[in-house]
């Protein structure tokens, strides 16, 4: 396991240093060569605006740009709500807004039911960790005579 640490290791960073090793002007004279076209960038907008979960903008621009994405973009709204419920720490929204969308998303997935039960059992670790280390810097200031001072489990 250590070799193949150290093995991965030294790959990663091979290629960072390749990339660090490139000038500004050696990276424009590529980027002039290479073929761009205007439709390869509006996809790559669309994508930012609806991964970001701005559907409103993500519909205008598809339609001004006259772009088919590649999801619907009604599912952008959605996305948006589970991200911010994960990034929160109320994994129990997320989990709840997915089985509104499809009882069975979680059952077809169950590396991310996993994920998301397993990021709610680190917040509960967590949780716990910040209440008893607030029992002891109580206990350690003197004032564990008074038990309405100490938090509850």
């Amino acid at each position: 396991l250590a070799q193949v640490r150290a093995a991965s290791a030294m790959e990663s960073a091979d290629e960072d240093e390749g990339w660090a090793n490139v000038s500004r002007e050696e990276w424009l004279r590529k980027l002039d060569c290479a073929d761009l076209f205007e439709s390869d960038i509006h996809n790559v907008v669309l994508n930012y605006l609806a991964v970001q979960g701005f559907q409103d903008a993500a519909e205008a621009f598809a339609a001004e740009a006259q772009l088919q994405p590649e999801v619907p973009l009604d599912s952008v709204g959605r996305r948006a709500a589970i991200r911010q419920s994960v990034l929160a720490g109320d994994v129990q929204g997320a989990i709840s807004i997915l089985q509104a969308l499809d009882g069975s998303i979680l059952l077809s997935f169950p590396e991310v039911h996993f994920r998301l039960r397993q990021q709610q059992l680190c917040k509960i670790i967590a949780d716990v960790c910040c209440v008893d280390c607030r029992r002891r810097q109580i206990v350690s200031r003197g004032k564990w005579n008074e038990p309405s001072s100490l938090p509850d489990r």
